[in-house]
């Protein structure tokens, strides 16, 4: 079958908008000419989506359009990087082909170990952090078998609660916060300091089932920066609570 897919990477400042995937025409899974362009070099203020192909025919390494040959299936990496790690990141993508309803589409990120359904959900935020400057992410599309014969290469559906370890940590700027809800609950995520007072509360209300995010800045509810120390990241459902420490270093 014959789609294409574009993807667009921005934040408040940058957009890297032509990046392309799909599957056409007298394509190849190695380098096409007409259809697989080289990612341009960055300047100022920037956001960078590519696909890394260090073994393809020409001498760049990263490209910005994947197009496959027509078969049931393939697997697309790309990375993403950025020259400001204090800005939200949004992917977005749009159906530039027709992507036929029998075509499954999943978005895998990595670091996250976080799976999105494209065919349901067109967009999807995240943040970089000092610690890890590049972003990879995996991109399966397929036909039912395919995605049969890879669905252990998938991140499963939530089966619990869990608070995951923020990241990087210890950490000077900010920090990622992860959790998973086994089904849509009432949530609070707060951070609190050694005395037990809550000097954030970065979410309280109703969430759905999945994985869900959360950067944190190091500041208070009045934004003001607070100091070097240890502070504890507590996540509270009616079934579930748990916490963990953070280190802020100023």
């Amino acid at each position: 079958m014959l789609w294409a897919l574009s993807i667009e990477a921005k934040n408040d400042v940058a957009v890297d908008a032509a990046n392309f995937i799909g599957c056409a025409k007298n394509a190849t899974m190695d380098w096409d000419y007409g259809y697989d362009y080289v990612e341009p070099p960055v300047v100022g203020s920037y956001i960078s989506m590519y696909f890394p192909h260090s073994d393809w025919a020409l001498n760049a390494k990263k490209y910005t359009t994947d197009f496959r040959s027509v078969e049931n299936g393939h697997v697309w990496d790309f990375e993403v990087t950025a020259n400001s790690s204090d800005r939200e990141i949004k992917l977005l993508f749009r159906k530039v082909v027709k992507v036929p309803l029998s075509l499954s589409m999943n978005l895998v990120d990595v670091e996250a170990n976080i799976s999105i359904d494209l065919q349901r959900d067109s967009t999807y935020s995240f943040w970089l952090s000092h610690k890890d400057a590049v972003r990879h992410f995996k991109i399966f599309a397929g036909d039912v078998e395919f995605m049969e014969d890879h669905k252990n290469d998938l991140p499963g559906e939530p089966t619990t609660f869990e608070l995951v370890q923020n990241y990087p940590n210890p950490f000077n700027s900010s920090t990622m916060i992860l959790y998973e809800l086994k089904e849509t609950t009432q949530v609070k995520l707060g951070i609190y300091n050694l005395l037990a007072q809550q000097v954030r509360l970065l979410y309280n209300g109703m969430q759905g089932k999945g994985f869900h995010q959360f950067r944190w800045d190091g500041r208070d509810e009045n934004g003001w920066e607070l100091g070097t120390g240890i502070y504890i990241l507590r996540l509270e459902t009616p079934a579930y609570t748990s916490t963990r420490k953070m280190i802020f270093m100023r």
